[in-house]
């Protein structure tokens, strides 16, 4: 299910991309490069309506420090099983940007400036049997993964 609206997603946003480089406007770097930077941090100090108001209005880049930790909110979102820990905190390896935009997908970047790099992300389900310890479902993400 994931690889067919993965798929899908890519087809839908081929006729796009191809219209925006057929009238000669940038990548994601062109956008990047005029669009304001906002520290994830100051989205716990400022909730001004200034802040608020843009975030709404893409282009804009998110940066993340390294050794910040990243409270993260998980929705599981099915008929058959519900997450009985919803909230957990993942935490900054090194510094990296997130792009906003309104023409697309929010796309990662290891140094606020090339954001076309695409790597090879994962979705990994299956199970875990270890010895007499309990069956678990295992289920990774792997965003920029060191392995390969």
């Amino acid at each position: 299910m994931f690889r067919l609206a993965h798929n899908y997603y890519n087809r839908s946003f081929m006729i796009p991309a191809a219209l925006l480089f057929a009238v000669g406007c940038g990548g994601a770097n062109q956008v990047a490069r005029n669009a304001p930077t906002v520290p994830f941090d100051r989205f716990d100090s400022d909730r001004s309506s200034a802040l608020l108001s843009q975030l709404q209005k893409p282009p804009y880049i998110v940066k993340f420090r390294a050794g910040q930790v990243i409270p993260v909110d998980f929705t599981l979102d099915s008929k058959l099983m519900k997450a009985q820990d919803e909230d957990f905190v993942v935490i900054a390896k090194r510094d990296f940007y997130v792009l906003f935009r309104s023409d697309g997908p929010p796309l990662l970047s290891a140094d606020g400036v090339e954001f076309e790099e695409r790597p090879k992300n994962y979705f990994r389900f299956g199970f875990r049997l270890r010895g007499k310890e309990p069956a678990t479902i295992d289920l990774g993400l792997g965003v920029r993964p060191e392995k390969k």
